[in-house]
This record gives structure tokens, sequence and C-alpha cells, in this order.
């Protein structure tokens, strides 16, 4: 091969092979969270959009059904499901209480619903940011492994200086050259690492609003139904 880059990588020596080598693993990592996140976030981001739509027109919980089942399986829609589940819950106990008693049943244990809810939702939001901490770790110490191959590089040239006794650019420039590759090597695996991460954090973000809008407005129709049924009971 007549590359000069792999001339140099050749050239750099163990230390710098070995610095080559780290920052390649590294790399194939990166782009492994990179390609798992791309595809994740964006399957997850269209379908509770979607399913955001799709609620926003509903009525009531009830009417929970007529949503499509791919709809109703994302995230959302599990939140919202986890809604009517503890609608069917509270009215049973609900209809058996009269009076303040009903009040104060009712108070407790939509607040419990909403907690239940909100526990769910933070574990959506884990899985949302779930290899993110890799890339963070990628971006910042890939410079910092490839500078440690370039200082270790020119330590060599200087050596090299002093064992020749010349301080030429035909002797200076090729280890220098080689003693820089590996801080390529760490830039190219820190430039996409850093700004997938960002591109990724602000996806995360955006889907764990719309959860939070669609756990919102489930709590609402939740409590709406509950308050139609105090409302439907006789008066003792």
């Amino acid at each position: 091969m007549n590359s000069p880059v792999v001339k140099m990588l050749v050239e750099s020596g163990s230390v710098g092979l070995a610095v080559c080598l780290i920052l390649l693993l590294a790399s194939l990592i990166s782009w492994v969270v990179i390609i798992n996140r791309f595809l994740y976030l964006n399957a997850v981001g269209s379908g509770v959009a979607r399913f955001k739509r799709a609620f926003e027109k509903l009525s009531s919980l009830r009417e929970f059904g007529t949503i499509r089942e791919s709809l109703r399986s994302s995230y959302a829609g599990i939140l919202v499901n986890s809604y009517i589940k503890e609608l069917n819950r509270i009215a049973i106990d609900l209809k058996n209480k009269t009076g303040e008693k009903q009040e104060f049943y009712f108070e407790q244990q939509t607040k419990i619903a909403q907690e239940k809810v909100d526990t769910e939702t933070a574990k959506y939001a884990q899985k949302l940011s779930w290899g993110l901490h890799i890339l963070a770790i990628m971006a910042s110490a890939a410079p910092f492994v490839g500078l440690f191959g370039t200082v270790w590089g020119i330590m060599d040239s200087f050596f090299e200086i002093g064992e020749k006794g010349s301080a030429s650019l035909t002797v200076v420039a090729p280890g220098i050259a080689i003693a820089l590759i590996t801080t390529v090597a760490g830039l190219l695996v820190a430039i996409p690492a850093v700004v997938c991460y960002n591109l990724f954090v602000k996806k995360a973000e955006k889907i764990e609003d719309i959860l939070d809008s669609c756990s919102d407005l489930g709590f609402a129709k939740m409590k709406e139904e509950l308050l139609y049924m105090i409302d439907d009971q006789p008066k003792s």
C-alpha cells in the first residue's frame, strides 16, 4: 500500500499503534450507539407524536380503543392505558363511598394514580437516554487519548534528533507527521460522538415533553371521567 496514512500508521511505533487501535475500538462502539439511538429515537418519536395527535381528538378515555393498536402500543399509549386501568380501579371503590369519604378517596387515589404513571414516565425517559453517556465519554476522552499518542510521538522525534545530531526538516518532519496521526484519529472519534450526543439529547427531550403532555392529558381525562361518575351518583 502506497497510502501515506497507512505508512504513518505502520511507522508510528508500538505506542502509536496501540493508541490508534484503542481509538478504532472507541469509534466502532460510538457508531454502534449512534446507529442504535438514531433508529430507536426516530421510531419512538414518530410513534408518540402520532399517538398524541390521535389522543387529542378523543373526547374521553372510553374512546381509547378507537386509536390504532400500533399507536396504543407506543410509550405514550402505554402511559395513557395506565390511566385507564387506574380509572377502572378507582371507579369500583368510588361507587361504594359517599360524601366526604368519597371526596377524600377521590383526591388520594387520583394522586396515587398520577404518581404511578410518573414512575412509568421516568422509566421510559431512562430508556431514551440509554447509551448517551457512552457518546459523552467518547467525545471528551478521545481527543486526550489522541493527544497522548501525539505527545509520545513528538518525544520520540526529539530523541531521534538527539541521536542523529540534526534538526533539519528531513529529520523532524516525518516523526512529527507520524505523531499527529493519533490526534487526527482522536478527533475523528470525538467529532461524530459530540455532534450525535447533542442531537440525541434534544430528540430525547422532545419525546419526553410529548410523553409528559400525553400523561397530563390522560390524567385530566381520568379525573373528568371520575367526576362525571360522582355527579351521576344519587345523593344520600
